[in-house]
């Protein structure tokens, strides 16, 4: 009965994630790149659910492999949900995030490669499972403290508030320090087991779905919370009259056609509305209700258009795209490609050859 029961639970929650995967990762807009990040968290669950409801099924023996993908999938969990924060807190600007996969691709290639030299290296799988598994909770448990040590940095500062939504990001430090309940609760298990202490199959084939279930109310606040905002902030927003849009206006063509301060890399919207002797609030609302565009795009597109004219200029020829992007105000070179496509319809390199033809 307790067996079937949490086959049932484990379906219901395989269906949550995978749900709620296909939306975060169809998402556009602002938050499209952070809730890709906890896809991948919800798909990497997914297959640890699977492999917990193949376990418990009569084809176990015949989908024993599986259970090597999956172990080796949990490698993503920890890097994603780092990314996701800084995403969210607007600190992944200047990083490479496909250099948190590395150990995952690192381990993944080593269990193909012992998969290929046959049952002679069974053993050898093993005690490479057993390696990745004890590397999940190492890495976990550092990852977890990157992430809390960003929150501690970011509080009191801009950083604690989406400057698109002015919305505070506490109820993410929440659903951040349930999570780490849930991995101590798995990581006491995997210590225990460790030692040879048998537990309940209940108690340790159900944690992924614990995680599963606060992982899920957190990426559908993370979904939700666009809508939520725009709906709430247009009833709770007055609109602003039309001599306080003139006047925000002439103020930021001042700033940014005459001062040039989007070359400033960390210019952020507070400190723009300093320089603009504006209310960041205000300054915001403007921003989502008359531009109808994010703050960092807004900028990016200044950004793209200095950059632009840097690029039809021959005598810049001698430096490349990334130092003329750094120039332009632009922080890496992945968003400077990222908005200029999205501005320009095309990528940098792309508008240099067109310009040199």
């Amino acid at each position: 009965m307790l067996k079937d029961l949490t086959v049932v639970l484990n379906i219901i929650g395989l269906g949550q994630a995978l749900i709620l995967a296909s939306l975060l990762w169809r998402s556009s807009g602002n938050w499209r790149t952070s809730n890709r990040f906890l896809a991948i968290v919800l798909f990497s669950f997914s297959l640890v659910i699977v492999n917990t409801i193949v376990r418990l099924s009569k084809y176990k023996a015949f989908f024993h492999h599986f259970e090597f993908l999956a172990n080796a999938c949990v490698l993503l969990i920890a890097p994603s949900l780092f990314l996701y924060v800084k995403s969210r807190l607007h600190k992944l600007e200047g990083s490479n995030p496909r250099a948190h996969y590395l150990p995952f691709f690192l381990y993944s290639a080593m269990l193909v490669l012992l998969f290929l030299l046959g049952p002679a290296y069974k053993v050898s799988l093993q005690i490479w499972e057993r390696i990745g598994l004890t590397f999940f909770h190492l890495q976990f448990g550092a990852y977890l403290y990157f992430i809390f040590k960003h929150f501690k940095q970011s509080a009191g500062s801009n950083s604690t508030t989406d400057p698109v939504a002015g919305t505070n990001h506490s109820w993410l430090k929440r659903f951040l320090t349930a999570i780490a309940l849930a991995w101590f609760m798995a990581f006491i298990f995997f210590l225990l087991k460790a030692f040879a202490i048998r537990l309940p199959d209940a108690l340790t084939l159900n944690v992924s779905l614990i995680f599963v279930l606060i992982v899920g109310q957190m990426a559908y606040k993370s979904y939700r919370l666009p809508s939520l905002f725009q709906s709430s902030y247009s009833l709770s927003q007055p609109d602003l009259p039309n001599t306080t849009q003139r006047e925000i206006e002439q103020k930021l063509n001042t700033v940014l056609q005459k001062e040039k301060i989007y070359l400033d890399s960390n210019l952020s919207l507070h400190e723009l509305a300093k320089h603009c002797q504006l209310p960041a609030r205000q300054l915001s609302q403007y921003l989502n209700q008359h531009k109808q565009v994010h703050f960092f795009d807004f900028i990016n597109t200044y950004r793209v258009e200095h950059l632009k004219t840097l690029l039809a200029c021959s005598s810049n020829d001698q430096y490349t795209i990334h130092a003329l992007a750094e120039r332009s105000g632009f922080r890496s070179i992945s968003t400077t490609y990222s908005a200029f496509k999205k501005v320009v319809g095309k990528t940098p390199a792309q508008f240099k050859k067109e310009q040199r033809a």
